[in-house]
């Protein structure tokens, strides 16, 4: 069976954003200002790992894979579609129109909005799967026995049970993630799937709790990714990285230990990392960090935030520059009552914080959230065409949608094109480059031994004599946490 995974061309969105739900980025004015911005963070992401995943499943049970943007006319015998809230009416007439020319294939949709908005999808003939897509390793056959049915294949608890990802039609040398790395090509490493905490607008509220992998299939799919492909830079998938304090821990030593030399980024919150797995990160190979800058227990996540909680993010933030490490702040703002004031918030504490980058996304509805159900009448665009979190698809009071869009460009170019926005972005880069040229030390961790056994002055054994060098625990790094950040301990 021949199988073409379709995707549209250069809609401007990428499907890997916003917890599958797929979401553009801000790139702020036109003119100079704006391509000067663009220049800094220009990226080309690789597509969403559910597709890898299903390249190496269906290849594995002996299928012919194919990778198509755009125009399709050659025979093929499935088409699988995994579209993104703003691409939902592209991909349901571009399934119309494939279901037309190929009249003996089939179609499925796939993937998290395929889950969580099915009935945008109806009334095509195709095949709708609700889960995890990547359980058609296992039930492909069951499947195609029901064409035209929404099928219900749950959660996968296990996701170290799946194939190690084949990125061979997705031209992987190209990949570059340019917000995160200086190292290319990039590429997507799942750590963990769904969100610890319960947030009413988060897009990760629709998967059932959080699943983790466990460290050493990490590391060997990083290996992997390294002599398979060439990769150098790895986004560890997963928006709370170091909730599980064994994990974070052992996933550094296992990297610490690989005899290849990788960089990586991790998406977590100030509150989940201690500033001695910080450290360890930081020697393992942790290039960027991805913070939440949200506040998502409070009523209304655009209003004020309490002091206490952004002095420990200021202290956060302050801990990764002093280490060297590229930091991205995500702020979330356009409260409907008040979306002028609530940018502007979040250009102050954007300017307050001093992250390297820094994205401020509109308050968006995603499907499987409350706010989706609450806010369902009051969006200006009933198709879904405006769910990017750069498109204004709320109504607020007193404002239009333009001139919230062109408020929201103001503040991002207003914050990437200030002195210490530019030092901040261009140490970062020095740095990175003046890493590659000093050899990495050995681990902290002595083997077979918890983070209990991390010393908290020991110098690794094969450290040059007579040569100054950087301790990530002596005089010349500060952490900058403060000792209320010490009460979660990793379990004994």
């Amino acid at each position: 069976m021949h199988v073409v995974l379709w995707d549209p061309r250069n809609t401007g969105v990428w499907k890997d954003l916003a917890g599958g739900m797929g979401a553009a980025r801000c790139e702020g004015w036109g003119g100079l200002a704006g391509r000067l911005v663009r220049f800094w963070v220009r990226e080309r992401r690789p597509p969403p790992l559910l597709l890898a995943h299903l390249v190496a499943a269906l290849r594995r049970r002996g299928h012919t894979v194919e990778y198509v943007c755009g125009r399709f006319d050659r025979p093929a015998d499935l088409f699988i579609l995994r579209p993104a809230l703003s691409t939902l009416a592209i991909e349901r007439e571009a399934a119309a129109r494939l279901l037309a020319t190929h009249p003996r294939a089939k179609a499925m949709f796939v993937g998290p909005v395929a889950s969580t908005l099915p009935q945008a999808l109806d009334g095509l003939g195709a095949m709708i799967v609700k889960g995890d897509a990547e359980q058609l390793y296992w039930t492909l056959d069951e499947v195609l026995e029901r064409p035209g049915a929404t099928v219900q294949l749950g959660w996968l608890e296990d996701l170290d049970r799946l194939p190690l990802p084949d990125w061979s039609p997705f031209l992987p040398r190209s990949f570059r993630l340019g917000r995160e790395f200086a190292r290319f090509p990039s590429t997507f490493v799942e750590q963990s799937r769904g969100c610890p905490c319960r947030c009413d607008f988060c897009s990760h509220a629709h998967l059932d709790g959080v699943r983790f992998r466990e460290p050493e299939a990490v590391v060997d799919e990083i290996r992997h990714g390294v002599h398979a492909w060439g990769f150098r830079s790895f986004s560890l998938r997963g928006p709370a990285f170091g909730h599980d304090p064994r994990r974070t821990f052992e996933l550094a030593d296992r990297l610490l230990r690989a005899p290849e030399r990788v960089v990586f980024s991790i998406k977590t919150r100030a509150d989940c990392l201690r500033p001695e797995a910080l450290r360890l990160l930081k020697r393992a190979g942790l290039a960027c960090v991805v913070v939440d800058a949200a506040e998502p227990d409070l009523p209304e996540p655009c209003g004020d935030v309490p002091a206490a909680r952004d002095a420990a993010l200021e202290e956060f933030i302050a801990a990764c520059r002093a280490l060297g490490i590229r930091t991205v702040a995500e702020f979330v703002a356009g409260d409907p009552h008040d979306p002028r004031q609530s940018l502007l918030r979040a250009l102050g504490r954007a300017r307050r914080l001093r992250p390297t980058l820094a994205e401020f996304h509109l308050l968006t509805p995603y499907p499987g959230t409350e706010w989706f159900d609450r806010h369902a009448g009051e969006w200006n665009s009933a198709d879904g065409v405006a769910l990017t979190r750069t498109r204004a698809v709320l109504r607020y009071e007193g404002f239009k949608p333009e001139q919230i869009e062109r408020l929201q460009r103001h503040c991002y170019c207003r914050f990437h094109l200030r002195w210490a926005a530019v030092r901040d972005w261009t140490g970062s880069r020095w740095s990175a480059f003046v890493g590659r040229l000093v050899r990495r030390p050995g681990p902290l961790v002595a083997p077979g031994a918890g983070p209990a056994a991390l010393p908290p002055q020991a110098a690794p054994p094969d450290a040059p004599r007579g040569k100054r060098r950087l301790r990530s625990d002596g005089p010349h790094t500060r952490p900058g946490f403060s000792d209320r950040h010490s009460e979660r301990r990793p379990p004994e």
